[in-house]
């Protein structure tokens, strides 16, 4: 697991049964217009818990109390499809660049969550208002952008919601099931 126990936990008290406040993350990475009520839940996601959201929706190469095959960037989210050689090198550095501005934009995004200023913001809704080549990447930026958000905030919910069980206590339930 990515997160440390205490991680989780954390996970799990603020956002289990906690869907009002995935929705306002959401249309905080979205830069959606927010309510006041959601703006200030917004502002109550900082200390430790913008650290955890950190960790889930900007990933970085981290080797240390990593279990082997968990390690995690925004860079390797894709990179099977270029190492692969799916995608022309015409195609992958659209790609790399792409995945470039998701960094970009996921780390301006959990600034501002963490109420700090930012310079040249980033505007979402602006990226396809490019022409060219410019257009292509920013397409692929913005899909890439909606797809990671999707993904963590289930990622989130899913965490969220694990029940707290020792190896032990997993280990029975699977013998009794494996006898029935």
């Amino acid at each position: 697991m990515f997160l440390s126990d205490d991680e989780l936990q954390l996970v799990k008290n603020t956002f289990a049964e906690n869907d009002d406040l995935l929705k306002v993350l959401r249309k905080h990475f979205l830069q959606m217009k927010m309510t006041e009520w959601e703006q200030e839940i917004v502002k109550t996601i900082k200390g430790d818990v913008l650290k955890v959201v950190s960790k889930v929706f900007l990933p970085t190469l981290e080797l240390e109390n990593v279990p082997i095959g968990q390690e995690m960037d925004v860079y390797l989210m894709q990179c099977n499809s270029i190492i692969e050689g799916q995608m022309s090198a015409t195609e992958a550095i659209a790609n790399i660049k792409a995945r470039k501005k998701v960094f970009n934009y996921m780390d301006q995004s959990l600034k501002v969550l963490g109420g700090e200023d930012v310079e040249n913001k980033i505007v979402f809704a602006d990226w396809l208002n490019a022409d060219g080549q410019a257009l292509y990447e920013n397409y692929i930026a913005r899909n890439m952008i909606a797809v990671q958000i999707k993904n963590q905030l289930i990622k989130l919910k899913l965490l969220a919601g694990q029940k707290n069980e020792t190896m032990e206590e997993t280990l029975k339930k699977l013998n009794q099931n494996s006898n029935k």
